[in-house]
């Protein structure tokens, strides 16, 4: 059984869909069991058939998991016109028995997502849980200036669960050049932007490990 946040889920089949005809590729790290982080990672086949992951990216990304102490758990790759099952090649490819592969295919217009543990010619597949993120009492924060907006979200974002998310309303202008580059660099991620009627921007958040 594999647990995986439904925002992993969204953005994985995101990716698959934005380099479509081409396969796509990446990592998916996990905390507590739980998967909840997606490296989108290159193609550097540049192929619609196969895919090869960059040494140097794989590098760089194993050394983020570490630092963050997430766990590589599984290896994700699109099939923009064949069924989500591995192919001969990805099968001869797998080294790892710990790893789990996650594949997208989009064959005919329809997405599927299925999970496989390959050990040696064998693929099992996995059953898959999808868990829904709840979102927290939306922060209005119109009217509240720089650095207080970013400290109130600082401040609300300690005190949720890694992968939950929660939305923010911020001003135009200062606070929207200011706070979201906060927020990335603090690890966390943007996951919607929206403009609202009266110019402010709803954001969701979601928090980092």
């Amino acid at each position: 059984m594999i647990r995986m946040t439904e925002t992993v889920l969204t953005e994985i089949v995101d990716h698959a869909r934005q380099d479509a005809p081409l396969e796509v590729c990446g990592y998916l790290g996990a905390k507590d069991g739980i998967i909840m982080v997606c490296y989108r990672m290159k193609n550097i086949d540049v192929s619609g058939e196969h895919f090869t992951l960059d040494p140097e990216e794989q590098f760089s990304v194993l050394k983020d998991m570490k630092k963050k102490g997430v766990k590589l758990t599984a290896v994700y790759h699109s099939h923009p016109a064949t069924p989500a099952r591995p192919s001969e090649e990805d099968i001869r490819l797998a080294f790892d028995p710990d790893i789990l592969y996650v594949i997208v295919s989009l064959m005919n217009g329809k997405e599927s997502v299925k999970v496989f543990r390959i050990i040696g010619s064998h693929a099992e597949p996995e059953d898959i849980e999808i868990l829904e993120e709840k979102f927290q009492p939306l922060l209005n924060l119109k009217g509240v200036t720089c650095p207080m907006n970013f400290v109130k979200i600082k401040v609300k974002l300690e005190q949720i669960q890694t992968g939950q998310i929660i939305e923010v309303i911020l001003d135009d202008g200062e606070p929207m050049r200011n706070v979201p580059r906060s927020i990335k660099e603090e690890g966390h991620k943007i996951i919607k932007v929206e403009k609202l009627q009266d110019n402010s921007f709803l954001l969701q958040i979601q928090k980092g490990v």
